[in-house]
């Protein structure tokens, strides 16, 4: 099956990106092109399902004509405009002089960020990440929703490019087991994208534990972030080691109620605490509260349940071990690729 893919404009490192330089492109061209960002793990499963082809909205318009004699199937994202804030119903008007099935790729942080009913009109089928549910939460009709399929984040640790799609394993990468030595109680490393991160590490520093990590500054941001809670970022290896010497790690919201920080503990074995907006989101994982995670309700409940588990290590190990176990059945790119294959084939 030939697809087009019309990338996130903003991410249009895309794997045929013309204004990619020429030795990067030789380079790219022999270990194959990353594949990453907020529709990595999307990216990545419909390389497994099909043929390939991305391009940008400037390059759909030009050729058109030969879209549907080239593809049987043409994918958009949602944030495909230049802007990357999300294309509106007047910029694809022009689709209506092809009768190839339309496919909407959604891949906003927020559940909440889905498009109107005009934009989806124009789609057979949308594909949002980490949405609701509760379908009816969203205002829009109900054959609309009815189009909704669901996908996620991928996991930034594991390096995915257009070689090795076909092949990850993550049963074969990363710790199949918890960590049994610690240098700290907690860790967290982020942006200040929402405010509940500045309270926590706040509280969490009030308290007295041993936190390792702390904030990075982000520009849209104007809270001054108190010196004893700003971190430098860490590098890939660092922030390995400062995950798995960690006895809890804390998956706070950002953008989103869902972030990379989920994804990348459960790969690492490690255990969770995390922000409790993740609950009513529907994921390829089917992670269950107090089994693979667990969730904090406000900052005293958080302070309860971090000075719990940090002594009780058994509880703490187990839950770790169930994560990384679900992890490596369900971050499955091939399953995903067949479940993107039969949205579209139905």
């Amino acid at each position: 099956m030939n697809a087009l893919y019309i990338s996130n404009y903003r991410n249009d490192k895309s794997r045929n990106n013309r204004r990619m330089n020429p030795l990067r492109k030789w380079r790219n061209t022999l270990r194959g092109y990353e594949i990453s960002g907020q529709d990595g793990f999307f990216v990545a499963s419909l390389y497994n399902c099909c043929n390939v082809t991305e391009r940008d909205l400037a390059w759909l318009k030009k050729n058109l004509s030969t879209v549907d004699s080239n593809f049987d199937t043409l994918f958009i994202n949602y944030k495909s405009d230049e802007k990357s804030t999300g294309i509106d119903r007047e910029a694809l008007l022009f689709l209506n002089r092809t009768s190839i099935q339309k496919i909407l790729v959604v891949t906003n942080a927020k559940a909440a960020d889905l498009p109107g009913d005009p934009l989806l009109d124009l789609f057979d089928i949308v594909f949002k990440r980490e949405h609701y549910v509760d379908l009816d939460r969203y205002p829009v009709s109900s054959v609309n929703k009815a189009k909704i399929r669901n996908t996620m984040l991928g996991c930034p640790l594991i390096r995915t490019t257009t070689r090795n799609v076909h092949t990850i394993r993550p049963a074969s990468l990363g710790f199949t087991a918890p960590s049994e030595q610690f240098s700290h109680d907690l860790f967290f490393s982020g942006k200040t994208t929402s405010p509940i991160r500045l309270n926590a590490m706040e509280r969490l520093h009030k308290e007295g534990f041993n936190v390792l990590g702390g904030l990075n500054a982000h520009k849209k941001y104007d809270d001054p972030i108190p010196p004893a809670l700003l971190s430098p970022r860490f590098s890939r290896n660092g922030y390995i080691q400062a995950v798995r010497g960690s006895k809890i790690n804390l998956a706070l919201e950002g953008y989103g109620e869902y972030t990379f920080r989920h994804n990348e503990i459960l790969f690492l074995c490690s255990f969770m605490i995390s922000t409790p907006s993740i609950r009513g989101l529907k994921l390829p994982l089917h992670l269950i509260e107090n089994k693979h995670y667990v969730c904090f309700e406000d900052l005293d409940d958080l302070v309860d349940k971090v000075r719990y588990y940090l002594v009780n290590e058994s509880e703490r190990q187990t839950i770790s071990r169930a994560g990384r176990d679900l992890f490596e059945k369900e971050y499955d790119l091939k399953k995903h690729g067949q479940y993107i294959k039969q949205a579209i084939q139905s």
